[in-house]
């Protein structure tokens, strides 16, 4: 089993060298802003005060990917890194209109990008089933690369971004209150394993929004609402499973955690609200 461990490190260092470059050179237009969705431009954004920094951190991430050791305190890092990056455009509130849906692209090409430390800690963990890891960690590789393509995700671009209005799609809002439901509803604070398993069950429900395609616009904004919740209950998760797997800083984990909380609690008004019949949710999310 260790022989095929360390042949999957192999293949997976080699896999992230060979993400061209191009990929992660420019912010693509496929998405919106998380936390203060506002009425998109059809114009393409050309602002370079979005443009340059976002450029810079999509390299950072790719960086700290690329250069990560298959240990956790390695791991760690990597998650924490690339959700910080991930929280400053879900914070943004200055974006100009035709950034709107590339703000929405950073976030979701981030969240993507956080989950290969997390799979990599899985099969750390759970190392009898290391194949099946490695099967989800290569189709992740490919879709965090397909994500932070300058050329845009065509499923994202044509949903777009959020109208007026409130979202009366029945069957939309039923699934999404059981999956808002779902999210990380239990910690389980002493098994690293099965809070590895919530987080990785949480991205696969993330997914579904994202490859959501076609949707009544005045629901558009509970669906990135719901991908910005999703991703921070899995960031919360992370620092759970962080106390027990470097246990000499788990006070400084403790008061990421009670920060994390707070911020969840926060990302959860919108959807409670667009649930509760709110028109307000259709365009706009609490801001941490």
């Amino acid at each position: 089993m260790r022989v095929k461990l360390l042949a999957w490190v192999v293949a997976v260092l080699v896999c992230l060298t060979l993400i061209p470059s191009s990929a992660f050179a420019a912010p693509s237009s496929n998405a919106q802003s998380a936390i203060s969705a506002r009425p998109a431009a059809s114009g393409q954004c050309t602002d370079l005060k979005f443009l340059t920094p976002a450029n810079t951190d999509l390299k950072a991430a790719l960086d700290q990917i690329s250069k990560m050791q298959f240990v956790i305190a390695d791991l760690i890092t990597t998650e924490t890194t690339i959700a910080d990056l991930r929280h400053k455009y879900e914070d943004m509130t200055d974006v100009t209109p035709n950034c709107v849906l590339a703000n929405y692209s950073m976030i979701i090409a981030f969240a993507n990008l956080g989950e290969l430390p997390t799979i990599i800690q899985a099969a750390l963990t759970d190392r009898k089933n290391v194949n099946s890891y490695q099967t989800m960690l290569n189709t992740q590789l490919n879709r965090a690369t397909n994500l932070s393509d300058p050329l845009g995700n065509a499923v994202l671009v044509s949903v777009g971004a959020p109208v007026e209005g409130t979202c009366t799609d029945s069957q939309f809002l039923k699934t999404l209150s059981t999956d808002f439901k779902a999210i990380s509803s239990k910690l389980d604070a002493t098994d690293n394993l099965t809070m590895i398993k919530t987080e990785l069950n949480d991205i696969t429900l993330r997914h579904k929004y994202e490859d959501l395609a076609k949707l009544d616009p005045k629901c558009v904004g509970l669906k990135y609402a719901f991908i910005v919740y999703s991703a921070n209950a899995g960031d919360l998760l992370s620092l759970y499973r962080d106390t027990l797997s470097d246990p000499t800083n788990a006070d400084t984990y403790q008061t990421s955690i009670t920060a994390q909380t707070d911020r969840l609690t926060k990302l959860a008004d919108p959807l409670t609200a667009g649930l509760s019949g709110s028109a307000a949710t259709a365009t706009q999310a609490a801001t941490p």
